[in-house]
């Protein structure tokens, strides 16, 4: 199986362009024979994206804004690892999320964020506590976001639920701080 890693430009965003990079990045992916893709972390919005403007609001995902990439991911029936924030109504309340859609666009599984840095960059998300793996296909994958990997317990609580393999994406803005 091919997995393509998609290192991306997108701290800053703007959103719009970040989702058309995503849609580029998927078709270069899937043409070359990726089954699974797997973005960085806040790739929709940009990792620097509540920095850049405090009022900015996340959406509840899947966003009408994502439909022509998860019209990419059904066509070549792929995964998508998306890194995005994400709204939950239920909650009342933002994550920085790693949302899992399959090859129907639908989506398969969500990890939340555990280790949220809670300030600077990330002062828009909450941090979650659940740690469930997500069927993609055959495989049961954990998936996590970036500092969720600094703790070995993570990984470890995700093979004892069946994991075979732990996806953990991340984002690597520039040095420079906006």
């Amino acid at each position: 199986m091919k997995i393509a890693l998609c290192h991306l430009e997108i701290s800053r965003g703007p959103e719009h362009k970040n989702i058309e990079l995503l849609e580029n990045a998927v078709r270069i992916a899937a043409d070359n024979g990726a089954k699974w893709v797997v973005t960085p972390e806040t790739a929709v919005q940009g990792y620097y994206f509540y920095k850049l403007n405090p009022d900015a609001k996340v959406d509840k995902q899947p966003s009408i804004k994502l439909s022509h990439l998860l019209a990419l991911v059904k066509a070549y029936g792929l995964f998508l690892f998306l890194g995005c924030g994400e709204y939950d109504d239920g909650l009342k309340c933002n994550f920085n999320s790693c949302i899992i859609f399959g090859p129907k666009g639908n989506i398969c599984g969500t990890h939340r964020k555990l280790i949220s840095h809670g300030s600077g960059a990330e002062a828009w998300a909450s941090r979650a506590d659940v740690l469930e793996p997500v069927d993609c296909g055959n495989v049961k994958v954990g998936a996590l976001v970036c500092a969720d990997a600094w703790y070995s317990e993570h990984a470890q609580k995700m093979q004892q639920k069946g994991a075979q393999i732990i996806i953990d994406i991340a984002a690597w803005p520039p040095t420079a701080v906006c």
